[in-house]
């Protein structure tokens, strides 16, 4: 299986005043794990707006300084650039049967609000990709972390048919 990432994860969306798990030291680890990967391009604004509101896309592409977008989730000027590549990433994976490795992550994320560390619904929007793009019908979203992805359940709302995801207890 071909691992999908990009060498700017490592540089983008840093924020050394949070002490975050989410960091780029993780990439760092995994690209000397996987040093032979497919890299990624951004997703475009189509793409992410598959899954979230133009509105937040342009609040997201707007940060200028350090804020918190939630408790968890910090956003600084490189936030925009590392989620958009993170989600095109996540695309290519989908178009190649291959895994991403990338930051911010996204199975969170929700249509017009940041959440648990994820920026975009990177997850959400490689399935709506699979679905609208590749033709695929159904598609079912496996999120092996160790909570429910709030983002990937919600997403999936009103194509009940076509995407399956585990839902909340």
């Amino acid at each position: 299986m071909d691992v999908v990432s990009h060498a700017a994860f490592t540089e983008l969306h840093r924020c050394d005043s949070a002490r975050s798990p989410e960091h780029a030291g993780r990439l760092r680890v995994l690209h000397g794990a996987f040093p032979e990967y497919v890299h990624g391009t951004p997703a475009t604004h189509e793409q992410v707006c598959r899954v979230h509101s133009p509105g937040y896309v342009a609040a997201i592409e707007a940060i200028d300084a350090e804020v918190r977008l939630d408790p968890d989730t910090y956003g600084v000027p490189t936030t925009s650039e590392a989620a958009l590549l993170a989600t095109g990433c996540a695309i290519r994976a989908v178009e190649i049967g291959g895994f991403a490795l990338v930051r911010p992550p996204g199975h969170h994320a929700l249509e017009s609000q940041a959440m648990g560390f994820c920026i975009f619904g990177n997850v959400a929007i490689a399935a709506r990709h699979a679905q609208d793009e590749l033709g695929l019908e159904r598609v079912a979203v496996v999120d092996f972390d160790v909570h429910h992805g709030t983002g990937n359940g919600r997403s999936g709302q009103g194509r009940e048919d076509r995407t399956r995801t585990p839902r909340e207890s």
